[in-house]
């Protein structure tokens, strides 16, 4: 479930505007190279979150180490702060629902020692639940940018494809940036 939460924090507007705020950038490499350092700090969330799955089912009662509260409340904290820090480079704005939620993450480190594997765990995922429901609900105080022009036009957006396509640079077309050219457009718009 915390995996589910996760998806669905990662989502919620980053998903949809990833590929169109990097095409439309004034330094669209610049941004394309922070969002690749900041999805590799989600990543190290996201697979302390699956050593976090693995501990919980092999023990679930008893002591939790302190290594295991790293891992428990670090796993679910390292990826909101992946997402904080995308939020600000893509919009330039922080969704103050993701800094509640690493602020009880924190808050809930001291007490984790205290509490069985499983519970630690549960209350992650109630944290995380309530993050995602605060952006479901649209209680962030980001928002969409307008998709229609002044004159209330829609704006067409292009394809990934065409994004990509377009953000090859033709003074360098080697296999390694045309392949991350690619893989950047499919996975940004999933």
């Amino acid at each position: 479930m915390i995996t589910v939460m996760i998806w669905r924090i990662y989502i919620y507007r980053s998903g949809d505007e990833l590929t169109f705020t990097i095409a439309t950038s004034a330094n669209p490499a610049r941004l394309r190279e922070i969002t690749a350092f900041v999805h590799l700090i989600m990543v190290a969330g996201i697979l302390c979150t699956a050593v976090t799955s693995q501990l919980v089912i092999d023990r679930p009662f008893g002591d939790t180490p302190t290594s295991w509260t790293a891992v428990i409340v670090g796993g679910p904290g390292l990826f909101l702060i992946g997402r904080v820090m995308l939020d600000y480079a893509l919009f330039g704005r922080v969704d103050p629902v993701r800094l509640i939620g690493l602020l009880l993450l924190a808050g809930l480190a001291p007490a984790t020692p205290l509490l069985p594997p499983i519970m630690a765990a549960l209350v992650v995922m109630v944290i995380l639940i309530a993050v995602a429901a605060a952006n479901l609900v649209g209680t962030g105080s980001v928002r969409r940018p307008p998709h229609h022009s002044r004159d209330g036009q829609p704006i067409r957006r292009p394809s990934r494809w065409a994004i990509a396509a377009a953000s090859v640079r033709p003074e360098a077309p080697s296999l390694a940036r045309m392949l991350e050219t690619w893989v950047l457009a499919v996975f940004c718009e999933m």
